[in-house]
């Protein structure tokens, strides 16, 4: 039986378990080469052939494990060259997040405190108009003036939440 070992450095080893027994024990023997053939220089070029086979074809074979290794290699860098740039990608993305997440945020707080303000004017206004009080058209003019700055505002916040479900649709993909 063969083993093959691994040396460490790029060096394969291959070395008979039992060394000295016959590797066809309990299988027919073969025929033997010289009851075909009477002439011994022919037998000499085929042990001579055979043995080149033998170290050619250990060559082969530590090229091929060699092989075999430097592509594991290869895969396993490609790899972690691709799980890094993801991940990178991944932190980026949502940084962003974060960013317009803030963003938003301050959006939503500066347009809770002008819709409050919008509300108290339409209050104002609603009492004016019950009241017929016509002194106050000035005030009236200048509160619906702020509702409408105001509905400027809530167009940039649907622009944002469009921007953000973007990114966050990005994120899944």
């Amino acid at each position: 039986m063969m083993i093959i070992k691994y040396d460490g450095d790029d060096e394969f080893a291959i070395e008979d378990e039992l060394e000295g027994t016959n590797s066809f024990e309990g299988f027919i023997a073969p025929i033997s080469a010289s009851s075909l053939v009477d002439d011994e220089s022919v037998l000499d070029e085929e042990n001579e052939n055979n043995s080149m086979m033998k170290r050619d074809y250990n060559a082969l074979s530590k090229k091929m494990n060699m092989l075999v290794r430097h592509s594991e290699i290869f895969s396993t860098c490609k790899f972690e060259h691709m799980m890094t740039v993801h991940e990178s990608m991944v932190k980026t993305l949502l940084f962003e997040s974060k960013i317009l997440f803030e963003e938003h945020e301050k959006l939503v707080t500066a347009t809770n405190v002008k819709m409050d303000v919008a509300l108290n004017d339409v209050k104002k206004i609603h009492t004016l108009i019950f009241n017929d009080n016509t002194m106050h058209n000035s005030t009236i003019s200048n509160s619906i003036n702020t509702l409408v700055s105001h509905y400027d505002i809530e167009a940039k916040i649907s622009d944002i939440n469009a921007t953000e479900n973007e990114n966050i649709s990005l994120l899944k993909a």
